[in-house]
């Protein structure tokens, strides 16, 4: 994608799209693949394999 970044800690990435007028204003989106101690219920094929947890998303 040519996005410059850098990876930080174990499973983390910091990438660093620039806007075509910089003004030292930035914004910054997270997501995470960590797993929360929370039973998945249902069958969708994308669910943890891992009894016990789950993955989350907020938008």
């Amino acid at each position: 994608m040519g996005i410059p970044f850098e990876r930080v800690c174990k499973t983390g990435v910091i990438g660093t799209i620039p806007g075509k007028h910089s003004d030292g204003e930035c914004l910054g989106i997270r997501a995470d693949i960590d797993a929360l101690e929370i039973e998945e219920e249902t069958s969708l094929y994308f669910k943890s394999h891992n009894q016990g947890v789950m993955h989350v998303m907020y938008i």
